[in-house]
């Protein structure tokens, strides 16, 4: 991810998006980038923030929770996070099933 931040910079991107909801190596690419550095998690929020006083996340794994918890804190969020609830999905990777296979959709709504 760093290498990959490194490479926008060079190539003169306008800035570096992290797609990931964990924001690996966030505050590690700040570092290192003269452009901006987005994470995913704290776009969401900041995002959020404009369109209402508070938000929750709906995670897809319990294991994620602490850190979408430790995001808000670090965006000083905290006081405006409500929940984080999670989804209850035996496996995430059969739900991109649901956007093609009517089956699995409904699998997943219900």
């Amino acid at each position: 991810m760093l290498e990959n931040c490194q490479r926008a910079v060079r190539e003169g991107y306008d800035a570096f998006l992290i797609g990931n909801f964990n924001e690996p190596g966030l505050i590690q690419a700040r570092e290192i980038a003269n452009i901006p550095v987005l994470g995913l998690s704290e776009t969401s929020m900041l995002a959020a923030c404009m369109m209402g006083a508070n938000f929750g996340f709906v995670s897809l794994n319990e294991k994620f929770v602490p850190r979408l918890r430790e995001n808000a804190l670090r965006a000083g969020l905290e006081r405006r996070l409500v929940r984080v609830g999670e989804a209850a999905l035996d496996r995430i990777l059969n739900m991109n099933a649901g956007f093609t296979d009517e089956a699995a959709r409904a699998a997943l709504v219900e």
